[in-house]
């Protein structure tokens, strides 16, 4: 059996840890818990943390930083640009990934930065990592309205034409709902719970789930405590 994880903050780790002095940090630090557990490709979703500052600044350090330790790794490692891709690179017994982006914040307000991002190899995006930006609100927003905007409009118009997976985990429910509006294409929620069991701003609500699947997409599901229960979270109640 091959295990996907479809979200990992893995190029968020490796700028931290090469900017602390640490080097080949894919090969010491995560290769050897993907052996452990049986991962066989994994999605790294770009996180930009409010406190290191400057969002695009800090996409560009994530950059640089990944893609030099991609390139000392090709042994064990390799990004995928189409499913087939992944699938030949999990069966040759490589470590298959897929790049995204975990908001579009280091966008600025320019969505043509996708088009060199895709360039790149990212085939993934959420418009926004649970705050609101200039393309959608996020999951954390209070009260109701304020969903997609204008410019979030025009980058998942950009992304299908383009070819990118739209995710829709971190994004408010009425965000959600304009996604399911202004797109075509299965979009998916890479990592969210399902909210009748634990009542969570991050998991979907049943008529969710139901879209999602409708749309034909997949919902990953999220390990983290807090979306399985405040107070018992367990492996068996997230099964």
């Amino acid at each position: 059996m091959k295990i996907f994880d479809c979200h990992s903050d893995t190029m968020a780790d490796i700028r931290n840890r090469v900017f602390a002095g640490e080097h080949d940090v894919i090969r010491t630090r995560h290769l050897p818990l993907y052996d452990k557990g049986g991962v066989s490709g994994l999605l790294y979703a770009i996180y930009l943390d409010a406190d290191l500052g400057d969002p695009q600044r800090t996409m560009l350090e994530i950059l640089r930083t990944s893609f030099a330790e991609f390139d000392a790794v090709q042994d064990r490692l390799a990004i995928g640009y189409t499913a087939g891709d992944l699938a030949r690179i999990m069966d040759g017994g490589r470590t298959a990934v897929l790049l995204g982006l975990e908001g579009l914040d280091g966008l600025g307000t320019e969505p043509d930065w996708l088009h060199t991002l895709y360039h790149l190899g990212f085939r993934h995006a959420m418009l926004t990592w649970s705050t609101d930006n200039a393309f959608a609100a996020g999951s954390a927003h209070e009260g109701p309205g304020d969903g997609l905007t204008d410019l979030g409009a025009e980058a998942l118009r950009l992304m299908e034409r383009l070819g990118m997976l739209v995710d829709v985990s971190h994004a408010s429910e009425k965000t959600f709902w304009d996604v399911a509006a202004h797109t075509e294409k299965p979009f998916i929620a890479s990592h969210s719970n399902a909210w009748s069991l634990c009542h969570a701003k991050r998991n979907l609500k049943d008529d969710q789930i139901r879209a999602i699947a409708e749309r034909g997409g997949v919902i990953g599901m999220n390990a983290w405590g807090s979306f399985i229960d405040p107070e018992h979270a367990t492996v068996d109640r997230l099964g």
